[in-house]
């Protein structure tokens, strides 16, 4: 899943905001900045 400019993006149909993508990355470049917001 990649954006503009090579940047990965969620999609937002399938992401529920659990964390899990943040808990289990090896190099930790994942961040949940606004859970509510993700589900929307």
């Amino acid at each position: 899943m990649f954006g503009l400019g090579g940047k990965q993006t969620v999609d937002r149909a399938k992401c529920t905001g659990c964390g899990l993508c943040v808990r289990y990355c090896p190099h930790r470049a994942i961040e949940l900045k606004d859970v509510n917001s993700a589900a929307n």
